[in-house]
């Protein structure tokens, strides 16, 4: 699975800032193909003031942990922000024909885009995510395979962080920062787009019109009997 992400972190300078991944069960296998990239946000006066965050890196189809943990000390006169933005964040299948948000009907990260400001009060924020693997066939039957997740968001006080938190059944202590918990569905999601046949549209077409024609014909020996009646009636 190759994993896509770019984060920036508004109010967090790069050297404060450390990424790491981890797996919940099973061994993680790296690849050569692992890279993390942190670019200096400048504010208007040209002073650093963040860091961008840019990552694509291939691992195994097992859930894990992403962590973005912050140097920060409780006990210092400093506050911490987490505030961030994220550009994009995806799970990619590899090798395989991918598909962007336009190409499945319904089907998005909900993540990217996203703008999220906390107060100095939060010391870890937290995303878990549950990944559907996804595979569309559409009308001209070309496969896409993508891996759709929703979003849960949990924040975490600064004196829970410090005291310590579980979190995926680890213990977090000390720890300041964003993280990303995920884990695969072992449900695949299947789509299809199927259009009728031309022969499939003229016999629908040709059941909707002979009933039609069998409902006007009811209404007509309806009417008809009823006025024979009315007639007979009068006589």
């Amino acid at each position: 699975i190759k994993l896509l992400y770019q984060i920036e972190f508004y109010n967090i300078e790069c050297d404060k800032l450390t990424m790491s991944q981890e797996i919940i069960r099973g061994i993680m296998h790296y690849t050569e193909h692992n890279e993390v990239i942190k670019e200096p946000i400048l504010s208007n006066e040209s002073i650093i003031k963040g860091c961008k965050v840019t990552g694509d890196t291939i691992t195994d189809k097992i859930g894990g942990i992403i962590k973005f943990q912050v140097k920060y000390d409780i006990f210092s006169m400093s506050t911490i922000d987490l505030s961030h933005k994220i550009n994009y964040f995806a799970f990619l299948p590899a090798n395989e024909l991918l598909a962007n948000e336009e190409t499945i009907p319904g089907v998005h990260n909900p993540l990217n885009s996203q703008e999220t400001i906390i107060d100095d009060t939060v010391g870890i924020y937290q995303y878990s995510l549950d990944i559907i693997p996804t595979e569309y066939t559409n009308s001209f039957y070309s496969k896409y395979v993508v891996n759709q997740y929703s979003v849960n968001k949990r924040k975490i006080s600064v004196t829970s962080a410090s005291n310590g938190v579980v979190i995926s059944n680890q213990n977090y202590q000390n720890f300041f920062g964003v993280l990303f918990t995920y884990d695969f569905s072992p449900v695949k999601l299947v789509l299809k787009d199927q259009s009728e046949s031309l022969f499939e549209f003229l016999s629908n077409l040709c059941g909707i019109v002979g009933g039609t024609i069998t409902v006007l014909m009811l209404i007509e020996r309806f009417l008809h009997q009823s006025a024979k009646a009315l007639i007979g009636k009068k006589d």
